[in-house]
């Protein structure tokens, strides 16, 4: 099964890509393509090794980083976009990296490389065999595709680094559930805002090429400016419901076209409030979605959804087996919450390399198991009520995180939130990180706040809370808070401040 093929396949004059001013053509892009598993064969790789491809910014990528990891593909390489972890790098099942591409600029190599540096650096969009010198002689062999794979890191929000290895015909069958569950055509125009870290950024660009559509890149400019003009040409944006907020700050007014623009959001819930402002200026249509880096797309469904249920993300994909469970794996009826299990045609069977012995498998009898909470309902719809990690221990109460955030995120001059319990020596303690402008009164917060405990969490209204003021919130590529590593420093600074107070401004 080929990932290249139907890319190669297409009417040569077509618009494969756009990046500021400039169009390229499927022609010059599989030209591009070749050209660059040309340079890698020049350079000693053969189908098979492994390499690790850097880019400039990981959550913004470009032409030319496409072009690389295509052009990786082409060649059968086992691919990772950026280093690994060094403890995943140094194991042994994975093997050595034989080079580094890509811009190399302040790279620093992990300990034991000693393969090749190959710097990667086109000045300009022109065809890329006119800016790079390729050995007399080097063809381009056909049949390499089949050794390729990509090596991916997921996480979630436990920060426990594990390693995902999709072969060539597992790339292939993710690439076709996106075309499937996006109603990708050559009509398409998509402006990805979500980048290589994550699985809906690296399958949706491919996934375009292979329907005839054309991706949209911002240019080399990058500001608001390009930004707007590059979302103005698109039908269709990915983002996440955490980077969907940042366009919306970043686009003053409504974008042009906005009538017959989709956005298609995944990894995380979506506030009622963000997803009203962004229909208004941004997109008319607003498509939720859910999965994961083991399983693939899950379940899709319009953001007015959102209203039955602030977790809603749709109604579960053909191909896909999604149920909810209590006690001894036990299916629960409908409208009852419990543990959340899938399985699908395109699931991971396990994790790459030694298994973490603290870490309970989340592969277990055939199904995957998230990590979250939710319900389905009579109708067939799933909301995700929330994450065993992310649900907080105050005092004996178990409450979820992700709802009291939600709660919060409507108040008026809050922009980010996170909810977290800090353990005193005397007691636990429910602290608010928020992110707001200079000079907000956090005392006045306090009522607002307070007012949305009983209905988000069953927490009564007396239970004592702090407001903790902060630069920000840190998150990773698809804007799920990076909860333990923030939890402890938080517990740092509560624990440096007087025991009971009313607000701490950082």
């Amino acid at each position: 099964m080929s990932v290249l093929d139907e890319i190669f396949e297409q009417e040569g004059q077509r618009i494969a890509a756009n990046s500021g001013d400039t169009d390229i053509t499927y022609h010059q892009f599989s030209a591009d393509i070749r050209t660059m598993a040309r340079f890698l064969f020049g350079n000693g790789l053969e189908p098979g090794m492994r390499i690790s491809i850097h880019v400039r910014d990981q959550g913004t990528p470009c032409y030319w980083d496409w072009v690389m990891h295509l052009g990786a593909i082409a060649a059968g390489l086992v691919h990772s976009t950026g280093s690994l972890p060094i403890a995943a790098a140094r194991n042994g099942e994975l093997g050595k990296n034989q080079a580094v591409v890509g811009f190399l600029e302040g790279w620093k190599p992990t300990p034991g490389f000693s393969g090749k540096k190959l710097s990667f650096a086109p000045q300009s969009l022109a065809p890329l065999e006119e800016q790079m010198e390729i050995p007399m002689g080097m063809e381009f062999p056909d049949g390499c595709e089949a050794q390729a794979a990509r090596i991916l890191k997921t996480s979630g929000t436990t920060g426990v680094p594990k390693l995902v290895l999709w072969d060539n015909v597992m790339i292939a069958g993710r690439l076709a559930q996106i075309r499937n569950s996006s109603e990708l055509d050559a009509s398409t125009r998509i402006f990805p805002q979500l980048g290589f870290p994550t699985t809906a950024g690296f399958r949706h660009p491919p996934a375009t090429w292979q329907a005839g559509g054309c991706v949209i890149f911002t240019g080399p400019g990058r500001s608001k400016e390009d930004f707007r003009r590059a979302a103005e040409k698109s039908n269709l944006i990915i983002s996440s419901p955490f980077r969907l907020h940042g366009i919306a700050n970043m686009v003053e007014g409504s974008l042009e076209g906005r009538e017959n623009r989709k956005i298609r959001l995944f990894g995380g819930r979506l506030p009622q409030k963000l997803r009203d402002d962004a229909r208004a200026r941004l997109a008319d249509t607003i498509i939720t979605s859910y999965g994961s880096t083991e399983t693939g797309s899950i379940a899709v469904g319009d953001a007015s959804l959102v209203d039955r249920h602030p977790g809603a993300v749709g109604f579960v994909l053909p191909g896909s087996v999604l149920e909810v469970v209590g006690a001894g794996a036990v299916r629960q009826p409908a409208g009852q919450e419990g543990l959340i299990r899938v399985k699908t045609e395109v699931m991971c069977k396990g994790y790459v390399g030694r298994p973490l012995s603290n870490v309970r498998s989340p592969f277990r009898d055939g199904w995957f198991y998230p990590g979250d909470t939710g319900i389905m309902f009579e109708d067939g719809m799933v909301a995700i009520t929330g994450r065993l990690s992310e649900t907080i221990n105050v005092a004996g109460l178990k409450l979820s995180a992700a709802n009291l955030e939600t709660a919060c995120s409507k108040i008026l001059g809050i922009d980010d939130v996170c909810a977290l319990s800090v353990s005193l020596d005397e007691r636990d303690l429910l602290v608010f990180a928020v992110v707001c402008e200079d000079g907000a009164n956090l005392q006045a917060m306090r009522p607002e706040i307070a007012a949305q405990l009983p209905r988000a969490a069953q927490l009564p209204r007396t239970e004592p809370f702090v407001i903790l003021k902060v630069p920000e919130i840190p998150r990773n590529a698809m804007g799920k808070i990076m909860r333990r590593p923030f939890a402890k420093r938080v517990a740092e600074i509560v624990k440096r401040r007087q025991q009971k107070f009313q607000h701490v401004n950082v």
